[in-house]
């Protein structure tokens, strides 16, 4: 970031309030952790940053509840929630890199655990934010069963700071597994990669994540739960699809899930994008990678191939990323949608009605 570019970061919401009635154009950012989501708008847009908007306001374990203020770090959120035996389900990315809670929903990131328990939209149940001119709106609740206005913080998700900037959140959260484990399976090609996965996300197990990694061809399976059940179900994946499987120690295992986590793949990671999928689109990618020189592109399956995480040193072909969300490299004159689709009607009108004076991007 140039040492010209100013960020404000109010250190409360009436500070907040007060930067956003009194500026044209506001950009809404955390620890920048994600740069490509705000530097095209960093000449057109004033930064202001929630940093300074931080800590936990309440935590009930009994009730699985926490809320907590947008600029607090994921980090600290996921080690109060460890000291208490409970977590985030949907595995949030980008927590040793220093993302935010609000920037990560902001970007709507979810990691490997979406496979069996849902993206993070599934488990925010209330929000606040303030709109274009500056009004606090609360969407949502502070208990699971609460439905009221239950829709906006499900809408506020990936909306990277176009509809308001959130000032907090609430979510539900699940208790801690005992223990992990992890084993991989090679295969011959990404089609039977696909076949296996597709036996495996529609078999009798409860499987906690399941990752492919296109480049080696290898699919990553982790079980959580208590020790006996976790073995016993890892010996019945492999009996029931008669191939043998490769265990990882813990290690091993922990150095795997924190790179897909961290968005560091085996490979140039100078630009990384997120493109939705599915199994005959992932198999379609993976192939274009495979045929780049000089493994100039590397493909990662996630949440059984229906999210591609994509890395190169170069930028990417637009007629590949047509879809994609940039989260690292910046690609000249481009924003952070990969793609010239226009909004559709019920987005403009979403827009209009949360940001009538167009202050957000």
């Amino acid at each position: 970031m140039s040492d010209s570019l100013q960020v404000d970061a109010p250190r409360s919401v009436d500070e907040l309030q007060a930067f956003v009635r009194e500026q044209p154009h506001v950009l809404v950012v955390g620890n920048q952790t994600k740069p490509p989501l705000w530097q095209p708008f960093a000449k057109s847009h004033r930064l202001v940053s929630t940093a300074n908007l931080s800590g936990v306001m309440q935590y009930e374990p009994s009730e699985f509840t926490i809320t907590v203020l947008a600029g607090t770090s994921v980090a600290e959120i996921t080690s109060t929630l460890s000291d208490r035996g409970q977590y985030l389900p949907f595995d949030p990315m980008l927590v040793q890199s220093g993302a935010t809670i609000g920037g990560t929903v902001a970007a709507g990131l979810s990691g490997p655990g979406r496979f069996r328990f849902g993206s993070i939209r599934d488990f925010l149940l209330g929000v606040r934010f303030l709109d274009g001119h500056g009004e606090l709106i609360c969407g949502g609740g502070k208990v699971v069963k609460n439905a009221a206005g239950f829709d906006i913080p499900k809408l506020l998700v990936g909306s990277l700071g176009r509809l308001g900037i959130i000032t907090e959140l609430t979510f539900k959260v699940f208790p801690r597994p005992v223990d992990r484990l992890t084993f991989r399976m090679d295969c011959d090609s990404h089609e039977s990669a696909a076949a296996l996965i597709s036996k495996l996300a529609l078999g009798r197990w409860e499987l906690d994540a399941l990752d492919y990694v296109a480049g080696s061809r290898t699919v990553y399976v982790r079980i959580a739960g208590d020790q006996p059940v976790i073995e016993s179900l890892a010996e019945d994946v492999g009996r029931f699809l008669d191939r043998s499987t490769v265990r990882l120690d813990r290690d091993d295992a922990n150095r795997f899930w924190s790179s897909v986590n961290e968005l560091r793949f085996d490979g140039g990671d100078e630009f990384v994008w997120k493109t939705p999928t599915t199994p005959v689109e992932f198999v379609r990618l993976a192939k274009w990678a495979d045929e780049q020189a000089d493994d100039e592109v590397r493909v990662h399956g996630s949440a059984a191939m229906t999210t591609a995480w994509m890395s190169a040193k170069s930028p990417p072909d637009q007629s590949i990323a047509a879809t994609g969300l940039m989260l690292r490299g910046l690609i000249p004159e481009s924003d952070a949608f990969l793609s010239d689709r226009q909004p559709t009607d019920m987005e403009r009108r979403l827009k209009t009605a949360f940001d009538p004076l167009a202050r957000f991007p």
